[in-house]
């Protein structure tokens, strides 16, 4: 559930910033995950 949660911040901060389609369309579901999972950004 956290992950999800997480998954959540990280779209919206994306969508917020300039480069958010563009940046969301690269990346898949699992590597969104490994993103946040590797970088702990919240």
């Amino acid at each position: 559930m956290k992950l999800i949660q997480k998954q959540k911040v990280f779209d919206d901060y994306y969508i917020e910033t300039g480069n958010a389609k563009k940046q969301l369309l690269k990346l898949d579901i699992v590597k969104r995950q490994q993103y946040l999972f590797y970088n702990n950004i919240f």
